[in-house]
Order: structure tokens, then sequence, then C-alpha cells
């Protein structure tokens, strides 16, 4: 099978060979030092998923740059099936490059496709620089400060990319919020529904579509809103948590647009440490209706 005639959702040799040099290169500073499989991990379902050629989504807790690559990494370590699998991930807008090298292309080859979202983190880093940048007149900064892209920008790029490896059964990576926080929240983005709704207009099978939940934490960090840069060598403990498909998380949320808080309310905290939960989300937990069996 050549590098064009290979299997949808899956990588060519020539993509694995890219990927496991990168792999080499990256783990040991972007790892989890602990992986958790609590009794009621799906991990085995989301393999089970993979094997199936149906397409999977990682929803986890967001608290850096280097997030999907933490999560995807480990997933690639506990089975085959995922290391072999295309993945697709978002990434803020003002972060699509590092040393002024673009990521996109580079990990374009390892079949890991990256989609820059507009962030008000990244309408307000451009700002800053167009207003810091003193060879600028009024006039020109004003100017390039309306050309700004606007938030969200880039949506929809990661939609229908999201969409094509997913009916190709690779692997869709989404944060809780398009920017990490220093709490576990509610996000107003609701990126999870926002994909299922796209799904929908698709005419995609939700009941073919799984949902694989990850709690991330990093070592030592109680204020995560203080950290920066890519917090090279800081060690990460991952918790597999449960598995479900989108149709049997709609059932459970009621509708689409609750799919985000469902999750953060339901599954997520179970995942994380309970000093994670901001204060509202605590007086959410407190009259959920609906844990899952083993909680």
């Amino acid at each position: 099978m050549s590098a064009v005639e290979k299997t949808p959702g899956r990588l060519s040799k020539k993509e694995i060979g890219t990927r496991n040099r990168l792999r080499h290169i990256l783990t040991p500073l972007f790892n989890a030092s602990e992986i958790r499989l609590p009794k009621y991990s799906g991990l085995q379902e989301a393999i089970r998923q993979l094997k199936a050629g149906k397409g999977l989504v990682l929803f986890a807790d967001h608290h850096d740059r280097m997030d999907p690559y933490v999560v995807m990494e480990t997933m690639c370590q506990l089975d085959p099936e995922f290391a072999s699998a295309l993945m697709v991930t978002p990434i803020g807008d003002h972060q699509k490059d590092f040393l002024g090298i673009p990521l996109a292309p580079l990990a374009k080859g390892a079949g890991l496709f990256i989609k820059p979202i507009v962030t008000q983190g990244s309408i307000d880093k451009y700002k800053k620089r167009i207003e810091a940048n003193p060879k600028l007149s009024d006039e020109e900064r004003s100017t390039l400060i309306s050309q700004i892209p606007r938030k969200n920008t880039g949506i929809g790029a990661f939609s229908d990319t999201s969409k094509r490896i997913i009916r190709e059964g690779g692997v869709v990576y989404v944060p809780t919020q398009p920017e990490r926080a220093e709490l576990l929240e509610i996000s107003d983005e609701k990126p999870l529904a926002n994909l299922a709704g796209s799904m929908r207009r698709s005419k995609m099978e939700l009941d073919s579509v799984g949902i694989l939940f990850i709690g991330i934490l990093e070592d030592n960090i109680e204020d995560y809103s203080k950290k920066g840069g890519l917090n090279a060598g800081r060690r990460h403990t991952l918790t597999v948590g449960p598995f479900y498909t989108f149709k049997s998380a709609l059932a459970l949320a009621g509708d689409v647009r609750d799919l985000d808080e469902w999750a953060i309310v339901n599954i997520l905290p179970n995942l994380v440490l309970h000093e994670y939960l901001s204060p509202e989300l605590r007086e959410k937990i407190a009259s959920a209706s609906y844990l899952p069996k083993g909680y």
C-alpha cells in the first residue's frame, strides 16, 4: 500500500515515521508521569471504536498550549490504535508559530492537523504587539488593529476538518474551553455542542461517533492562570474517564446546547481535583441529576 493508498483515518508509513521521530524528541518534555485508569474508564471501548473504523473525540480540561500533545501522546502510548490514527486539534491563532516556525505544516506530516482559532487571547496579544511597536503612527496602529481577525475566526475550518477526520475513523481533540483557565468552569463557547451541532447538520450518525473524557492535572500547580510558555518538563497526571457515543451523551444531556454543561458538571469533576472546580461549578454539581455508574 502506497503513502497515497492508505486506510482512511490511519497514517501512511511515511506519516508514522515522522510521528515517531517527533514523539522521540518531544515525549521526554511533554508526557504524563502518571496515567490513571479507574474502573469506569472507557479506554477499551474507545479502542474498539477506533478498531471499528469509527471516529472518536477526546474531551479534556485545558491548562496550557501543550495539553493536546500531552493527551494524544499518552493515548498513543496506551494503544497502537491511537498511535496510527489521524488526529486534529484546535490551537489559539496566536500560538500557531513556535520561534517563527509554523507548526501546522510540520504536524501535518505526522498525521496531526492543527487548526488555529482566534480567541480573545489572540486578539489581546495582537493588539498589544501593534500598540508596542514604536515605528507605527497612530493612524497605522488604528488601521492594523481594525484588521485583527474577529474572535472565533477559524472555528468553521476546525469543524470541517474534524468532521472529515471523524468520518475516516480518526481522533479529534476538544478542550473544555478555548483558553486555559485557573479553574474548571462551564464555557460560554460550548465547543462540544458546536461540534455535535455541526455533525447533525451534516447528517452524520451520532451513535457512531464516540467521546472519551480525559482529566488533566499538572503536578504541584496551585494557580494555573499564572503559568506561562510551554511549561516544558512539567509532569502531568491523566485520568482516562468514561466513554459515550454522542447519541447516548445527548440522551442524558437532554439538548445539544446543554452537552458541555452536562459533561462538565457530571463527568469531568470526577477526573480532576476538587480544588480545581470553580465555586459556581461546585453549586451545580450539588444539584446534578445524573452520575455515571461507578462514580
